[in-house]
């Protein structure tokens, strides 16, 4: 339980300390970086070696389960903030900037230096990326945005597409090589959001198999049947689900929170995200019976 509940107590504990009296007791277990903190990374190899990224100043890292952290990790020197972080292995990682969002920054030695980090554009006719990128344990690594971009090695070069859709493309899910989705939308009232899929790793895209109220920012699938997408903004959002790998999608949860953030741990489904008043709000489910599952708010 101590693995589940590190990782999502970060997650939302700099949105605002609300958590005291949710579902969960959570309480808080890092710094505070001056700004919003965002998607803990927890090492495969030690799960008490956490990630964490801050909007405001850079990232810190923990190897003692949350209780005691570094000083800021400084990846991108020219404006050090990061989305987000994936390893894989205790080596080889890639980040993606808040400030610099057509740039990766890459290490091949660890990490926890700036001169662990090598700086690459990974498309010169591209512009940003959403926040959620696809890394499967073979290398590849795929992202959207302005433009939908693969790595097939381990993020140190990329192919680049327009994007799969006209509108804007922000999250990115392949459950493996050939089992993909991106999904995204709008915030600009009305607010809008959909989701594509591909079958044969990104070559054809499907038409938009979801179109609803609320962009989406998460996109996460269990297995090639049944996954969730989640998103919105402010006062609008919410949970869609489907079980027949995304061709078909429905409503699970409606929120009316903007959802920003999801993982899953444990047969768990975990979502967090705020409203407009700035509160941090915590969603999870047991998706061990899948169907027969429900939120807990």
């Amino acid at each position: 339980m101590k693995r589940l509940l590190l990782p999502l107590a970060i997650l939302a504990v700099c949105l605002t300390s609300s958590f005291a009296q949710r579902p969960g007791d959570f309480r808080i277990l890092g710094p505070g970086g001056g700004g919003a903190m965002f998607h803990p990374l927890v090492s495969p190899h030690d799960t008490n070696t956490v990630l964490i990224a801050c909007d405001m100043t850079g990232s810190y890292i923990t190897h003692d389960g949350g209780q005691t952290w570094s000083d800021t990790l400084t990846i991108n020197p020219t404006y050090n903030p990061t989305s987000r972080i994936h390893f894989w292995d205790s080596n080889t990682g890639v980040a993606m900037s808040f400030a610099e969002p057509n740039y990766a920054f890459r290490t091949t030695t660890g990490g926890l230096a700036l001169t662990d980090w090598s700086r690459a554009e990974v498309d010169p006719n591209g512009g940003w990326f959403g926040a959620q990128f696809s890394a499967l344990p073979n290398g590849h690594m795929r992202i959207s945005g302005i433009t939908f971009c693969e790595s097939l090695d381990y993020a140190a070069t990329f192919n680049c597409r327009p994007s799969i859709d006209a509108g804007s493309d922000f999250a990115t899910f392949f459950l493996d090589d050939e089992r993909g989705w991106v999904g995204g939308g709008w915030i600009s009232v009305p607010m809008m959001g959909y989701i594509h899929r591909t079958l044969d790793g990104g070559k054809t895209w499907s038409d938009r198999v979801l179109e609803g109220p609320w962009m989406i920012r998460e996109i996460l699938f269990v297995n090639k049947h049944d996954g969730w997408a989640a998103g919105g903004a402010g006062n609008v959002g919410g949970v869609y689900v489907s079980h027949d790998g995304g061709e078909n999608w429905a409503v699970e949860l409606n929120t009316q929170v903007g959802l920003t953030s999801c993982a899953t741990a444990e047969y768990h489904l975990y979502c967090a995200g705020f409203d407009d008043n700035g509160t941090s709000h915590f969603y999870a489910r047991d998706y061990d019976k899948i169907r027969d599952g429900k939120f807990d708010p």
